[in-house]
């Protein structure tokens, strides 16, 4: 699996960086989009919290993405005084593009495997579904509880 998913990230790294250059985006930016998809509204700290930045560099972070029209903010109704920030249908579609590069970059890497092993992958995958969490938000909830390798495991 790590040698397939390094085909497809050094594809990711490369059509995703031309869309984060049209954009003027960082992958900072681009983890809220993620994280606001995994897991929903979220507020202000704990987006910040998420991305590991202070509350004034992520309220400044989060108003580029409110100005590209990628985010919005509103009043919580449960505490006025507390921002939370949403999706946008621009920001969804955005993502959804990105993604799409990952389903482009595993369809040019296995255009020359023979249909049969293509079944049995896909049989497998369909084994392995009942077993993987819901959505990516229960998985990035599953995984945030899981300690992290360091970089000398991955070796």
């Amino acid at each position: 699996m790590r040698r397939y998913q390094a085909y497809v990230n050094a594809y990711m790294y490369h059509t995703m960086q031309e869309d984060m250059d049209h954009l003027n985006m960082s992958y900072r930016q681009m983890g809220v989009l993620f994280q606001l998809r995994a897991l929903g509204i979220q507020s202000v700290s704990e987006l910040a919290a998420a991305v590991h930045l202070t509350l004034p560099a992520a309220s400044h972070l989060l108003e580029r993405l409110v100005q590209r029209g990628l985010i919005q903010r509103s009043e919580n109704p449960q505490n006025r005084r507390q921002k939370q920030v949403a999706l946008t249908e621009q920001g969804l579609q955005f993502l959804t593009s990105v993604e799409l590069g990952g389903t482009q970059a595993y369809t040019q890497l296995l255009q020359g495997v023979p249909s049969e092993v293509l079944q049995k992958l896909q049989r497998c995958f369909q084994q392995l579904d009942p077993h993987l969490p819901s959505t990516p938000g229960d998985f990035v909830k599953q995984a945030s509880t899981s300690p992290r390798p360091t970089p000398k495991e991955h070796s």
